[in-house]
């Protein structure tokens, strides 16, 4: 289990879970089940107690694609400053 301490997550744009939806791993589960880490990203943290004191685990999800307006799917490999 990966804990991190709260200045590690300090100022990330990343929201604290209360706990993780079923589309949702953590770094343990990612390894027990050999998924496809390439395809995830991390997508906020749980807040875990222990001892008292206050640690925070990763949570990862699947990327999804991003669309623009018009709905046109741009892949994660395309450089995206040309567009």
């Amino acid at each position: 289990m990966t804990l991190l301490k709260s200045y590690e997550v300090l100022g990330t744009d990343l929201p604290i879970l209360q706990e993780r939806q079923d589309d949702q791993l953590t770094l343990a589960e990612i390894v027990h089940c050999g998924a496809d880490i390439s395809r995830l990203e991390r997508v906020g943290y749980i807040l875990r107690i222990i001892d008292r004191k206050a640690f925070y685990e990763p949570v990862y999800g699947f990327q999804k694609p991003i669309t623009k307006s018009y709905g046109k799917v741009i892949s994660f490999s395309k450089d995206l400053r040309r567009s």
